[in-house]
């Protein structure tokens, strides 16, 4: 599963603002790339989206008083980032015994399955004010030195 991130124009000139002033373009997506990552698995260490919503406990973990969306971990555990050109691609690429993906169920909902979301992006694209902040002050803290 991977999402689309747009609407967020002022963050995107930003960051092409600063790969263009620099020769260290990959490092500026693998460090954007790593925070996307971070702030997910935040979601499944706080069973909390990453713009604040508490997840509705799941019937297995009430009942064996464990985690929510984290039966097995495997979609936790498939939650990856990889830079291709300019361009960095945030997903979950769990998929069922069957070969299905199933993350998307989780970060959307269905009509049996309560949304989870776990990745820091809603239906808009857009990502946490706090996470967009975060990437421009890391931004600017290590290709700009402060």
């Amino acid at each position: 599963m991977s999402v689309r991130v747009s609407g967020i124009t002022n963050l995107q000139n930003r960051i092409n603002s600063i790969i263009r002033n620099t020769q260290k373009q990959r490092e500026t997506l693998e460090l954007v790339g790593s925070m996307f990552v971070d702030e997910t698995l935040k979601s499944f260490e706080t069973e909390t989206s990453p713009f604040g919503e508490q997840w509705r406990k799941s019937e297995r973990a009430l009942k064996e008083h464990g985690q929510t969306l984290y039966k097995t971990g495997i979609l936790r555990g498939s939650v990856s980032h990889r830079v291709q050109g300019n361009t960095v691609k945030i997903g979950a690429n769990a998929r069922t015994p069957t070969g299905q993906a199933y993350g998307r169920f989780h970060q959307f909902g269905t009509s049996k399955t309560p949304k989870r979301a776990f990745l820091p992006v809603n239906k808009q694209g857009k990502i946490p004010s706090v996470l967009q902040s975060e990437i421009i002050e890391n931004i600017r803290e290590r290709i700009l030195g402060g």
